[in-house]
């Protein structure tokens, strides 16, 4: 059985087992494409390509890309277009951390081709420098049913990331005059962003040389302010400034003159972007079960940063603007009408809303009519059911571990199936789920997990044997008590009965006899039952206690009823 944690190239290697066999493989790249530049502020798309060589079919791809979180954000990760048709591992990434991860699935007979999208990071630069991309581990696995790695070379990203916007200065004119001023701003901080405020704040330090401070702002970046304020204030609010690129402009004055300027960009944008219509480009259909839909509108200011899409109350799906421009695939949903809802941002953060309601065509999930509910160890687990004719039918069974198997099976023409598992199950707790896919190769949701119990295995052989002497010892153990109530009472008795037995002590006396030499011949019988065992193997704490006590007895009643009947004999003797 597979393990539920595995390391990522154990657990591709296994899904290769089970997805199928094909050609053997031998080289594969792995690389991070397109752009070599960009700026501050800025979204980008760095997709993951796979490619192989001559007949090279590949079955799975593995990755965990590393990039740096001081320099990049990343904002989401698309499958849109991917050459992977199951997913493993879904597409994850932390920013603290600087990493994606992904494990993608082709069933067999595999993909190969050269620059297959696997996915596409979207990312936001958020500062200046040298960004390196790269793979901290990989595989790409062939579908040869061995789960052969052949990955042979990864290829990385470096990005440039400038500055587009930098706080800019002017030389002061005269020498010993201040320094430009340290310009900050609490609501517009990077000069490379898009706000939606409209009264934004600056502010800086005033050196204690400093008796006055010109300022302005307007939409050129080296303008000289004009405005000026003494004594020199620290901070200032604009209010109600219209949509576009501006410059705030601020200077000092001393006793020597005035100095450097300062410039700082800042950006507002307070208009939402433009509605638009969703557009469908494909229904929904029992053969291709997702819509595909397709939406697009521009921003006049700060441009369209991203699209989010949500099919009745999922969790929203960021989608890119190049996504969105070439179609979009809605995610395969719960049936029927669906309200799908599109939200444009632009990138001060205002959105614009639109929604339309389609039918959602998913294929059903098999029906179960019939398991194996508890099965001793050794037995052969079964399952059936309805599904669509000539479809195939995958179950997957879960242990209490958490570890999985799955095996396949084919659908006649009036949709039933059966399965047989192949595999020994050991005693366990299970549950199970089937998916269905139909002829166009399209996949349902799994079934609700159903549970089943194998339990200890019958008891045969020394599980046999072992009740044969519990049994044995229980025996014994009746045997030995009924002797001594047998004892008591003829002891109990002998007084009453000693004139009679004067006159019937040969007779009763040798009766009695034998039929204790009997009883006794039977204990002998059953202790050697317990000797002969314990040559074989070990006996128990409890048996041999049992064994030990039982030859004890047997000594102790054969002494004592000898001497009984002899003096019986004796005394019938003497009468």
């Amino acid at each position: 059985m597979l393990r539920y944690k595995l390391p990522l190239f154990s657990t591709l290697t296994l899904i290769v087992c089970v997805f199928g066999f094909a050609s053997l493989s031998s080289a594969a790249t792995l690389t991070l494409g397109n752009g070599n530049s960009a700026t501050i502020g800025q979204i980008i798309q760095v997709p993951l390509f796979v490619s192989t060589e001559g007949n090279e079919v590949l079955n799975a791809v593995s990755a965990e890309v590393r990039f740096p979180a001081q320099l990049l954000t990343l904002q989401s990760i698309s499958k849109t277009g991917s050459v992977m048709s199951f997913w493993a591992e879904e597409p994850t990434f932390s920013n603290s951390n600087g990493t994606a991860s992904l494990q993608g699935i082709v069933p067999n007979p595999g993909w190969k081709g050269q620059n297959g999208n696997i996915v596409t990071l979207v990312f936001k630069v958020k500062a200046s420098g040298t960004a390196t991309i790269s793979f901290s581990s990989a595989s790409v696995l062939a579908n040869d049913g061995l789960g052969t790695n052949i990955l042979s070379k990864t290829y990385p990203k470096t990005l440039s990331l400038g500055d587009s916007a930098p706080q800019a200065t002017s030389p002061g004119a005269i020498s010993g005059t201040p320094l430009a001023p340290a310009l900050t701003s609490s609501t517009h901080p990077d000069p490379s962003a898009w706000y939606n405020d409209a009264d934004p704040l600056f502010s800086w330090k005033v050196p204690a040389d400093v008796t006055a401070v010109r300022l302005l702002y307007d939409k050129s970046p080296v303008s000289s302010p004009s405005i000026p304020y003494s004594p020199a204030i620290d901070r200032k609010q604009l209010s109600d400034v219209s949509e576009g690129v501006y410059y705030f402009h601020a200077q000092f004055q001393n006793a020597n003159g005035w100095g450097a300027i300062s410039h700082m960009r800042f950006q507002i944008d307070t208009m939402p972007p433009k509605q638009f219509v969703i557009s469908v480009v494909r229904q929904s259909s029992e053969s291709h079960p997702q819509a595909i839909i397709s939406f697009e509108t521009t921003d006049a200011t700060s441009g369209i940063d991203h699209y989010t899409v949500a099919v009745a109350d999922a969790i929203p799906v960021t989608v890119t603007p190049d996504e969105a421009s070439k179609a979009y695939s809605l995610p395969i949903s719960e049936s029927g009408r669906q309200r799908t809802v599109v939200k444009a941002y632009d990138r001060a953060g205002n959105t614009t809303t639109e929604s339309m309601t389609l039918t959602i065509v998913a294929i059903e999930p098999p029906t179960i009519t019939a398991y194996s509910k508890q099965l001793a160890s050794g037995d052969t687990f079964t399952v059936s059911g309805t599904t669509y004719p000539n479809a195939s039918v995958a179950i997957t069974i879960k242990n209490s571990s958490g570890d999985t198997d799955t095996e396949s099976t084919v659908v006649d023409g009036v949709g039933n199936f059966s399965l047989t598992w192949t595999k020994r199950l050991s005693a366990d707790a299970y549950s199970f789920t089937a998916v269905a896919k139909n002829a166009a190769g399209v996949a349902s949701p799994p079934t609700e997990p159903r549970t089943f119990a194998v339990v200890g295995a019958p008891l045969s052989g020394w599980g046999s044997i072992a009740l044969q002497y519990l049994l044995v010892t229980f025996a014994i153990i009746a045997a030995v008590a009924l002797v001594v109530g047998v004892g008591y009472i003829l002891w109990f008795r002998l007084g009453h009965l000693r004139r009679r037995l004067k006159h019937m002590a040969v007779r009763s006396g040798r009766g009695v006899q034998y039929d204790f030499e009997r009883i006794m011949d039977d204990l002998h019988s059953l202790a050697t039952l317990l000797h002969k065992a314990k040559q074989s193997r070990q006996l128990s704490k409890e048996e041999d206690v049992i064994l030990e006590t039982l030859k004890h007895h047997l000594k102790k009643m054969e002494d004592d009823i000898l001497s009984r009947l002899e003096q019986i004999d004796d005394e019938a003797g003497d009468g």
